[in-house]
């Protein structure tokens, strides 16, 4: 389902669509969002309930009707508009009461929580305390934290609690975090407008699948979005070729406008697999041997990225549950001639909540 969500600082007064999209199929819905709309997926079930269906006014008055009744939208129409020759466009018109930030907190060590706060100030439209909270600064907010450890080469998973209070006008959101290992530091752009040729793209489908990933990763400088710098796509041409698993590596870079469009490609000597280990961080989650045998990547075999990648859906189909998230990152090192140790580090969070007027919303 193609869902999108969009904000306008305008509000169009639309009081319904026009029958003339009677027999046509919805093949997007989209909402135009004024005030402190709520980001409860639940909430907005009768709106996707539309989808890829012949449009339906009394059915999408209907759905309007259920939207006002839960009381957190001053207003709600719709509107529809053509989309191409394959069917329409049914977009969501909703204002719900402007909500003030009172406060964001971060549940990290003061040291860390510091740089955090610092580090997002230069992110355009996050949340600010004072300001009305929208979605979409929140999820601006959610890309800078992401960006930040990212630039530290800290792997770590976090969650939100966001409470709404449409009576007293006000919202709050503490962030808590899971750090894992450390690895290796990236060059975050804040935006792409901040460098005069970014890489627009980084295209690593060239590596082959006997050369691992991870280790890849640990050599290299170059980040997509980071600076075109043709030194250090040969800097990284070199490091690779002196790691040890590496024997031809190759870029490639197409200019596309001010970016750049940038290939790797690589190969190497088949590894083995010496050893298999799965840690979980950040809650006690018992993954049993058998479990661990049960992998596509096995010790004693062949290493291959396509197995690696396997690996981890499997790790996250068996270890997610209710009332948690969890993040599976592959490790890898050399241990000897021709032999890997790879390592599944399982970052594990408390599932997002959100609370309405004091009361917790319920999951899509």
């Amino acid at each position: 389902m193609k869902t999108l969500f969009l904000t306008s600082v305008l509000w169009f007064c639309i009081l319904g669509a026009s029958t003339s999209r009677e027999g046509q199929v919805v093949r997007v819905i989209s909402f135009l969002n004024e005030g402190s709309v709520p980001p409860a997926p639940a909430l907005y079930g009768c709106t996707r309930a539309l989808q890829d269906r012949i449009f339906d006014k009394a059915e999408t008055k209907k759905c309007v009707e259920h939207l006002l009744a839960s009381k957190l939208f001053e207003e709600a129409t719709f509107s529809v508009k053509d989309f191409g020759s394959s069917g329409v466009e049914l977009v969501f018109h909703l204002k719900s009461r402007p909500l003030f930030v009172r406060s964001i907190r971060f549940e990290l060590p003061e040291s860390e929580r510091s740089d955090l706060e610092t580090w997002l100030t230069n992110v355009s439209g996050g949340l600010r305390v004072g300001a009305i909270y929208e979605s979409n600064a929140q999820a601006r907010t959610f890309y800078g934290i992401q960006n930040f450890f990212r630039a530290r080469g800290q792997s770590a998973l976090f969650s939100s609690t966001l409470k709404l209070d449409y009576r007293a006008g006000d919202a709050q959101i503490v962030y808590q975090f899971v750090l894992g290992p450390k690895g290796p530091e990236e060059v975050v752009l804040t935006s792409l407008a901040s460098c005069a040729h970014p890489i627009k793209y980084l295209d690593l489908t060239g590596i082959e699948d006997t050369v691992p990933f991870p280790l890849v990763d640990q050599v290299l400088r170059v980040r997509a979005f980071s600076c075109f710098d043709k030194s250090l796509l040969e800097r990284d041409e070199k490091r690779l070729l002196a790691s040890g698993f590496v024997k031809a590596a190759h870029f490639s870079m197409k200019q596309d406008g001010e970016g750049w469009e940038v290939s790797l490609a690589a190969g190497g000597d088949q590894l083995v697999v010496q050893s298999v280990y799965v840690v979980c961080i950040g809650e006690d989650l018992n993954v049993p041997n058998s479990q661990v045998a049960a992998l596509p990547l096995q010790m004693g075999r062949e290493y291959r990225n396509s197995l690696a990648e396997k690996s981890v859906d499997m790790l996250e189909k068996a270890l997610s549950g209710s009332g948690r998230k969890l993040s599976v990152i592959p490790r890898a090192n050399l241990v000897g001639k021709g032999l890997l140790h790879v390592e599944f580090d399982v970052l594990v969070a408390p599932d997002d909540q959100l609370f309405i007027n004091e009361e917790l919303a319920a999951r899509d």
